[in-house]
């Protein structure tokens, strides 16, 4: 864990560990304000419970810290007061909170495929990364699409699969949709691979990060 010493009243910091310096300098973090290093540093309630803080008393909270290089991860803050000769200062332990946060995801992932498989009653379900370029199709999308289900699935070749009419209505329904953050309901045709031509109805809806933008 990373430990970090304060002043309770500049908010300065004391002293720190290795830890909690991270990627800087030790020399660098010492001196500065911990407020730099807080992404919700003006979360309601946070500076009452500072000035509430009983000798001997333990806060444990989670908050969302800001490295150096800007990066916000998840902590855990277990802090308290703590005599250091004359002076009374803040003693805080900083627990990364990242592997946690992504396995409480992954979880969630996963329950929500196996409610989607069961709701769907043969339905096809997918899943877009954005960012990454990437999707989650099920076994029945898959056969749906005329695929095997080890090809790799990007927009460009989603794009591909749909009839050369429709792509338009297809890429502007769903551009429209991430820049509102709403659901899309559309109806378009595909052309598999073996020729085959259908007519499918697709529902999809915004799943968003906790900045509240489209994953």
């Amino acid at each position: 864990d990373g430990i970090v010493l304060i002043d309770p009243e500049t908010r300065i910091i004391i002293d720190c560990n290795e830890k909690f310096a991270g990627n800087n300098a030790r020399e660098e973090v010492i001196g500065d304000l911990i407020t730099n290093f807080i992404a919700d540093v003006d979360r309601s309630g946070i500076a009452e419970k500072r000035v509430t803080l009983a000798p001997g008393e333990v806060e444990v909270f989670d908050r969302m810290h800001r490295r150096k290089d800007g990066s916000v991860y998840p902590v855990e803050v277990s802090r308290s007061m703590i005599d250091i000769g004359d002076r009374v200062l803040e003693l805080s332990f900083v627990r990364d909170l990242t592997a946690r946060d992504a396995d409480q995801r992954q979880l969630q992932l996963s329950e929500r495929r196996s409610a989607a498989a069961h709701s769907l009653a043969g339905l096809g379900y997918f899943e877009r990364d954005i960012g990454a370029d990437t999707y989650y199709w099920s076994k029945t999308l898959y056969e749906i699409y005329g695929l095997e289900p080890d090809v790799s699935i990007t927009f460009d070749r989603f794009k591909n699969l749909i009839h050369p009419d429709d792509r338009s209505l297809v890429e502007t329904s769903i551009q429209d949709a991430i820049q509102a953050k709403t659901a899309y309901n559309i109806e378009f045709r595909i052309i598999r691979p073996d020729g085959e031509s259908r007519i499918l109805r697709t529902r999809a809806e915004m799943i968003l990060d906790q900045d509240g933008s489209v994953t």
